[in-house]
């Protein structure tokens, strides 16, 4: 092969390559749909935000000084820590940190606060998070060495855990029948679902600067962390990753106001519809 060929993740990553981009869109289009109109700057910074990971992710422009077959070839023992790699962590694990950072500054200095505790129900936060039952088609490259080894197991378990039991707590949510859990006890299922997820996402960027420093063994530094510099990667962990877990400490943070309904104790239309009620 060629020195300066560059070869793309997605001869290699099967139904990965597919479903994350895929779901990007979804995720994107649902969010920005429905926060542009109502709250125009908050909207427009997340489809500036999911703009730039596309940038990012598509140009393949954190690890350029090494092509992705030049790193799959190598082992632990001869990669060697260079510049590349640590645009690479600051990208992957900085950017993120800056985008929680602006979220953080408008939520106590704007309108973020208002906007998501009174206008975005809750059922729809975690409905988002239905995306991350992708998490499976990581097999494949797990497989391949396409992962580290850690994340990708973790990715498997706890992602696909979260997207499957995101789709029953939404339709409770939605519909505001939360059997057979007490109010109380439903609140304790949220608590320990997001507390759950949020470790699930945060564990994975420590594994990412563990991984660079070649701490933790082979689970964790094996293969080394560069992989994850190649097209659909970045737009994973750039965009939908760090909204996740932006969503899982609004919910820890807020849950009393997230939690009760939003106008006065009246049953939303939706749900007297559901329930044959006069609308």
């Amino acid at each position: 092969m060629p020195p300066n060929a560059v070869v793309s993740s997605s001869s290699s990553l099967g139904l990965f390559d597919t479903l994350v981009p895929l779901s990007s869109i979804a995720t994107v289009s649902i969010v920005v749909g429905y926060t542009l109109p109502r709250y125009e700057p908050f909207g427009l910074f997340l489809l500036l935000w999911w703009v730039l990971a596309v940038f990012i992710s598509l140009n393949d422009c954190l690890f350029a000084s090494q092509t992705q077959w030049q790193y799959q070839q190598q082992s632990q023992q001869q990669h060697n820590n260079t510049i590349s790699d640590v645009w690479g962590l600051v990208v992957l694990v900085g950017l993120p940190m800056c985008m929680w950072t602006i979220l953080l500054w408008a939520w106590f200095h704007g309108r973020l606060r208002g906007f998501l505790l009174n206008m975005v129900p809750l059922w729809s936060m975690i409905a988002l998070h239905i995306y991350r039952l992708d998490g499976l088609s990581i097999v494949l490259p797990l497989w391949k060495g396409n992962v580290p080894k850690l994340i990708g197991f973790q990715t498997i378990v706890l992602d696909v855990l979260m997207g499957a039991t995101a789709v029953p707590l939404t339709w409770m949510l939605y519909t505001q029948r939360t059997r057979p859990f007490s109010k109380r006890g439903f609140k304790d299922v949220l608590w320990f679902w997001n507390s759950l997820g949020l470790y699930d996402l945060c564990s994975a960027y420590l594994l990412l600067v563990l991984n660079y420093a070649s701490v933790g063994g082979s689970l964790i530094t094996e293969p080394p962390f560069s992989v994850l510099g190649f097209h659909p990667f970045p737009l994973l962990i750039l965009f939908q990753v760090p909204l996740a877990v932006a969503i899982h400490v609004l919910c820890l943070t807020n849950m009393d106001e997230l939690i009760e309904p939003k106008s006065g104790g009246v049953l939303p239309l939706h749900v007297r519809r559901l329930r044959g009620m006069p609308t």
